[in-house]
């Protein structure tokens, strides 16, 4: 009786812990192993976080904006850049090989998903109350950007730990080959892609929530390239994989 308990405690705190992990993991802070990658990309973090925590009062709207477009090029142009015949892909498993260039590739990508949520974060922050919202609409719009922000993001959480973190980051892509298997179950029974489409209410949500209209322009023209890059890479290379298995696709892919 009392191993039993004690056994379901541990699993408790081990779904706990893997939450933790999740919600760390798709904003670009990795904590599944200990390597100099690793601990290059946390000191990187660790030096945006004190930065805005001791000197965010020396930043400008100017440097802002400089900072949300830089990261937003940087991160589209490797995306759109990395999985054609001679991407950045290829290039790094030839000159690394698969597991070092994939190591590469992972932190790098964690460190644009972690810089640009947070350019996102300041973008909306420092161009709040942009947008003219009358009064008596206030309350619904605010209520709209939190149920937005919740439920997309728990979508996203979801739709994540069905893919897993891997194929969150590319892995199979990278590779070109399957790392694990696609279940039409969670959000995927009725969007074929959730984190593109639904999920990114999160964002829609947050600016406007603080009435930022960059950040409305900002997420729209983010999500269109995020479907770009969808149509153009990533839904032939799923169906390359799954076409065999109708029961791995969604019925809309």
């Amino acid at each position: 009786m009392i191993s039993g308990a004690i056994s379901s405690d541990q699993s408790i705190w081990k779904r706990i812990g893997q939450f933790i992990y999740l919600i760390l993991a798709i904003s670009g802070i990795l904590l599944d192993r200990i390597t100099p990658l690793r601990v290059l990309l946390w000191t990187l973090i660790a030096a945006n976080i004190l930065f805005l925590w001791f000197f965010k009062d020396w930043v400008t709207l100017e440097a802002v904006i400089l900072f949300f477009v830089a990261m937003f090029v940087i991160r589209y142009a490797m995306l759109f850049g990395s999985f054609g015949q001679k991407g950045l892909a290829p290039w790094l498993i030839h000159r690394f090989g698969e597991k070092q260039g994939y190591a590469y590739y992972e932190n790098l990508t964690a460190f644009l998903f972690f810089y640009r949520g947070t350019s996102f974060n300041l973008l909306v922050e420092y161009t709040a109350d942009s947008l003219l919202i009358p009064l008596w609409l206030e309350p619904w719009a605010t209520g709209l950007a939190l149920v937005g922000m919740i439920g997309a993001s728990i979508i996203n959480l979801w739709a994540t730990a069905i893919v897993g973190i891997d194929v969150y980051y590319y892995k199979d892509m990278f590779l070109g080959r399957a790392v694990g298997k696609f279940e039409v179950r969670g959000p995927f029974r009725y969007f074929s892609n959730p984190m593109y489409g639904i999920g990114q209410c999160n964002a829609y949500g947050a600016a406007l929530y603080y009435g930022s209209v960059w950040g409305l322009l900002g997420t729209l023209l983010n999500q269109v390239l995020m479907y770009v890059f969808y149509f153009r890479f990533e839904k032939p290379h799923i169906k390359r994989l799954f076409a065999g298995s109708d029961a791995s696709l969604p019925a809309n892919l």
